[in-house]
């Protein structure tokens, strides 16, 4: 009778046992389910912020491009401060206009969160794009281009100490193939400044404040791009971003102008400048769109398609040659991005 009881009792133990393991592997199972899925969604919507980044940098690689069609049509007429004071004026009433449409109120300065940030992100744009205006005065646009597209050197490193994104070593192998790209498109200014029939001449001296400029313009673009990804993770609206940008703009040109002058009444001239606001307005809206889907790390190396952009737009519309060079340099660097982009990085 014992040996009978002990039996059932081992039996019934044994079921429990045998329950007991099922739920766990249908937990695990569950649990292994739900995280697929969530890494499939984090990478569907790095996926989906890569292609707005694209967009974005087709819209500005377009608006430097607008920029070297006005320089080219009004060669002594075009002054960079009265440029910036047109364009943060037609962006000032577009913020309005985004605000008042996408009805989110501008939020005010002081109650803006990461204020550090904030003053980051709506001063030093001014200083920035002064610097690569003058730098595309004197060098080829594409040039110019390739050079403000070193800034995701800074960026890499900033991110890494500010918002904590893991630095990849495939990053480091990524910035010498893309210096080695850029030094290789640059060493052409010379080529292309002998053979231009331009009327705006440039000489070796202006080459080198080209340069110079150019690479100023990238720690503050750096700077810039830092800052904006801080505000969207917390939830500053891109529309108040753009209403203080243009602010904080328009003042400093209107103060540098008080001072030294170098206004220009051209009606057409002022309606081309203001036009150039559409794209840096758009531009960041789309961007800004981006940065709220995927880490700044992932996103900033498809800046460099900026190069591809402007060759093609710069040969198509006002004629800038493209050397065999110029394709070699650009191929080290776009060889990179789409190797970053079809051996994706793990994420979060």
């Amino acid at each position: 009778m014992n040996d009978k009881n002990d039996n059932l009792k081992i039996e019934f133990l044994s079921k429990i046992d045998n329950n007991k393991n099922y739920e766990n592997i249908s937990n695990d199972l569950k649990r292994k389910n739900s995280s697929n899925s969530d890494t499939e969604e984090i990478r569907f919507k790095e996926y989906k912020g890569m292609a707005l980044v694209c967009l974005s940098t087709l819209v500005n690689t377009f608006g430097v491009f607008y920029t070297k069609i006005i320089q080219k049509k009004f060669p002594t007429k075009f002054h960079t401060i009265q440029f910036l004071f047109l364009r943060s004026f037609l962006i000032f009433f577009l913020s309005l206009f985004h605000n008042w449409y996408m009805k989110t109120p501008i939020i005010k300065p002081y109650d803006i969160p990461e204020k550090v940030f904030f003053f980051i992100r709506t001063n030093c744009n001014f200083f920035g794009v002064t610097f690569m205006l003058t730098a595309l005065w004197y060098l080829r646009a594409s040039t110019a281009q390739i050079i403000q597209s070193l800034f995701p050197i800074i960026v890499y490193v900033l991110s890494y100490f500010i918002l904590k994104e893991k630095f990849y070593i495939r990053y480091f192998y990524g910035i010498l193939i893309c210096v080695l790209g850029s030094s290789i498109i640059i060493l052409n200014e010379k080529k292309a400044n002998s053979n231009s029939d331009s009327t705006i001449k440039i000489t070796t001296e202006g080459t080198i404040i080209g340069v110079i400029c150019g690479f100023i313009d990238i720690f503050f673009i750096a700077s810039v791009n830092v800052a904006n990804k801080v505000l969207v993770n917390a939830k500053v609206p891109v529309g108040t971003q753009m209403f203080y940008v243009s602010i904080s703009t328009m003042l400093y040109s209107f103060i540098f102008t008080l001072f030294f002058g170098g206004i220009v009444l051209d009606p057409l001239y002022l309606f081309m400048c203001m036009i150039h606001g559409i794209f840096f307005y758009f531009g960041n809206v789309i961007y800004n769109k981006a940065l709220q889907l995927a880490p700044l790390n992932k996103l900033i190396i498809f800046q460099y398609l900026k190069i591809v952009y402007m060759f093609i737009l710069a040969y198509i519309f006002i004629n800038e040659k493209i050397y065999f060079t110029d394709l070699l340099g650009a191929l080290f660097i776009i060889s990179f991005m789409i190797y970053n982009t079809l051996n994706p990085l793990p994420t979060k």
